[in-house]
């Protein structure tokens, strides 16, 4: 098959040698084997005068760019500065309830005189100190927390974000429902003041707090869920120089009396803990059985939310470990593994020569006409090599483990690094283990590209290693396949053979099939004797919980004694 002569035409200044070249198309294979010979002298000196007069005009500019690029952000945090100035942060005691948080029961029996007809005998004192306890904490958690996170943090970073600055920040992932909290605890401060003007009855105060269950309880459990999600992204936020302005301005504040924004968010859960204490001084000072009655079954309604709010949280954070693991963990495919070998057949092989015609070698599968034209024009005057290959990879999935972590009911019991030792060095392996299987990862160092954007885990991870592995960008490679728990034995290496062999802190871990064949040894290598009797008793210990889940152990019958008879 003859090509015509134009599309093989090349330039008289330079000329190509003579080599073969894999082109790189669907379906085919790229080398690259080509060399760029100059035969001119004129082409040499205009290459090399243009490189020296961009290497020296990069090198004139850059000091003029990056001055400029100072300046433009010197400006910006001026006028960032310049408008926190010009701010007016609304007062927090505009509500009414401040002038009476810092009051004695005493103080305002004498000045305010709540209810001045009303005789009170001593056990009904105690009953309404409790009382005016609770009021007066919660007027202080109100006034002196809550409010002063809305006014002075969150309207100030509303009205930031609507001049333009900080459009970035989440303000759900760092405050959650915090309005939703301040006007709960306001109708739950007008209600108690309510009670304590007219009457000083523990019946009015059962009916204010039916419904503490369903509002303050609720509120704020919904306000716990994230704050670790919050207390990391606030972490996260303070590397920035902007946000580190604003939080500075804001916590200069004197209605946040010299407290910070990570005191403050830590806030409604401390209260939460507090309401059960509270409300068992009301039921110990109370007198009759049926409110009393009443004041237990809220006091075991709030003990029960914080034992639930308990096991969301456990349960959040488990989730969020598992999907932290999930994206540090990678599953190479299959083919990868030194023990799997995928044969490769070649179906077709092409060569065009400098004359512009087409050799068939082996020709099993053509090629379209079209495909060999767009193939072949940008390589004009030289030898082609084409080569398709067949491959039996379509056959396997490229990531049969992908699920793996997923079920919820999975624990991650323990996790850290070790070393594998090999037979040339050894390698930094991470190891998880869960509870029902162990997973050996190598380690690998993903340099991220430069200009990402950090957002940061919504989550903070137990283990500071670990979190700290997620945020440069290092990944764990799964080194074997996964080693369940009732197919692993361990075995300990004694300081003699450990040193005999040139190992340190040594003990092997044996990977057994269902025929008690072994297909597997690690031998890992702990940085001290400590941790390596830490990670031997996690894994012991894991390993018999999990057989006993498999194989429950029977309970053993005693022998009874039997008489035998002397008939037969």
């Amino acid at each position: 098959m003859e090509f015509p002569p134009h599309l093989f035409s090349y330039r008289c200044l330079s000329h190509r040698r003579r080599s073969s070249l894999v082109v790189c198309l669907p379906g085919l294979e790229i080398f690259p084997g080509d060399l760029l010979i100059s035969d001119g002298t004129e082409h040499l000196s205009r290459t090399a005068s243009t490189l020296t007069l961009s290497t020296e005009s990069k090198k004139s500019k850059w000091p003029f760019t990056k001055r400029g690029m100072s300046k433009v952000k010197q400006k910006q945090i001026s006028d960032l500065e310049n408008l926190l100035v010009s701010l007016e942060i609304g007062d927090c005691t505009d509500h009414g309830f401040q002038q009476y948080k810092d009051k004695s029961w005493t103080y305002v029996m004498k000045i305010q005189k709540f209810n001045p007809e009303t005789r009170a005998e001593q056990k009904e004192k105690k009953l309404q100190q409790a009382m005016w306890e609770i009021f007066t904490s919660e007027c202080t958690y109100f006034c002196d927390r809550l409010l002063v996170m809305e006014e002075v943090f969150l309207n100030t970073l509303k009205h930031l974000q609507s001049r333009g600055w900080l459009l970035d920040v989440d303000s759900w992932r760092l405050f959650a429902n915090l309005r939703k909290l301040s006007k709960v605890s306001f109708d739950f401060l007008t209600s108690l003041l309510d009670v304590i003007q007219n009457s000083w009855k523990l019946s009015s105060l059962v009916a204010v707090l039916s419904k503490f269950q369903e509002l303050v309880c609720h509120s704020h459990q919904k306000y716990c869920l994230n704050y670790a999600s919050a207390n990391l992204y606030l972490n996260n936020l303070k590397s920035r120089e902007d946000f580190g302005i604003f939080l500075k301005w804001c916590e200069q504040n004197e209605q946040c009396k010299r407290l910070h924004l990570s005191d403050l968010l830590v806030s409604p859960l401390q209260r939460l803990t507090r309401y059960p204490l509270l409300l068992r001084g009301i039921w110990k000072r109370s007198t009759d059985a049926a409110e009393k009655q009443s004041v237990q079954t809220i006091i075991k309604q709030v003990d029960n939310s914080i034992c639930d709010l308990e096991g969301k949280v456990k349960w959040l954070e488990s989730f969020q470990k598992f999907q932290q693991i999930q994206e540090m963990i990678v599953w190479p495919p299959i083919w990868e593994r030194n023990k799997v070998f995928l044969p490769e057949a070649s179906s077709g092989l092409m060569e065009i020569n400098e004359c512009g015609r087409l050799d068939h070698v082996a020709m099993a599968l053509l090629l379209p006409p079209v495909l060999i034209l767009q193939s072949f024009t940008s390589f004009q005057g030289r030898a082609v090599t084409l080569k398709r290959k067949m491959s039996l990879r379509h056959l396997l999935k490229d990531n049969m483990a992908e699920g793996l972590l997923s079920p919820a009911n999975r624990q991650l019991l323990y996790e850290g690094r070790l070393s594998l030792a090999g037979t040339t060095k050894s390698l930094d392996v991470h190891l998880f283990l869960f509870d029902d299987l162990l997973l050996i990862t190598k380690v690998k160092n993903a340099k991220k590209k430069p200009g990402a954007l950090d957002t940061g885990l919504r989550s903070p991870s137990p283990n500071p290693e670990l979190h700290g592995m997620g945020r440069d960008g290092t990944v764990c490679s799964v080194l074997d396949q996964p080693i369940a728990l009732d197919r692993l034995v361990l075995k300990n290496i004694d300081p003699f053979h450990s040193a005999g062999c040139g190992l340190h802190n040594a003990f092997l871990v044996i990977h057994q099939n269902r025929y008690q064949q072994c297909i597997g040894i690690f031998t890992l290598q702990a940085p001290s004797e400590a941790v390596k009797k830490t990670w031997m008793s996690h894994i012991e210990t894991a390993v018999t919980a999990y057989r006993n889940i498999l194989d429950p152990p029977r309970p053993s019958l005693r022998r009874l004694s039997v008489n035998e008879s002397s008939e037969i």
